[in-house]
């Protein structure tokens, strides 16, 4: 986000906290300017009734997005929500299952293949949802590695592609 500004890191005072709760707190607390926060969460809305925040608007234009494709994410228009007044363009990830290694190839492949197969149901619980398309899944600027149950199923569903292979050994080697 300081990048697509034109700052560095230098360039502002940088306040270290271990979660992001804690960051988000302490902007209504009055001992941080900012902090980085999602859309639409609890916390938000907890501190928005203390101190009304805002979420500024990053630029939408080539060069940003050039910038952030490069960390997997994009700007997108937000949803109304606390701390966004008009066309706010922020940082925008496709929902994501996170896991850890030591879970079985079987168990991830399981979950990914439940959520693939009631997208449309999962689509009416929550708005984000909305966002998350089966295009979006099996994505090619990924910085994290898929787990090789996710994979084994993309690649069943035909969208692993060898974009996504030649992206998993570059950030995997």
């Amino acid at each position: 986000m300081l990048e697509i500004g034109g700052l560095k890191a230098s360039d502002v005072v940088q306040v270290r906290f271990s979660n992001l709760n804690d960051g988000v707190r302490a902007v209504a607390e009055g001992k941080v300017d900012s902090s980085i926060s999602a859309l639409g969460i609890g916390l938000v809305e907890e501190v928005n009734a203390m101190e009304l925040i805002r979420f500024i608007s990053l630029p939408n234009t080539e060069q940003a997005n050039k910038v952030l494709a490069r960390y997997g994410a994009g700007i997108v228009k937000s949803d109304p929500t606390a701390g966004v007044k008009g066309d706010t363009h922020v940082i925008g990830y496709p929902l994501e299952l996170v896991s850890s290694t030591k879970v079985s190839e079987k168990t991830v492949y399981t979950m990914v293949k439940a959520w693939w197969d009631n997208l449309a149901e999962l689509q009416t619980l929550h708005p984000l949802f909305k966002k998350w398309t089966k295009e979006h899944q099996a994505l090619t600027n990924f910085t994290v590695p898929y787990h090789p149950g996710a994979i084994k199923f993309y690649k069943e569903v035909g969208v692993w592609t060898a974009k996504q292979e030649a992206r998993s050994k570059e950030i995997c080697s």
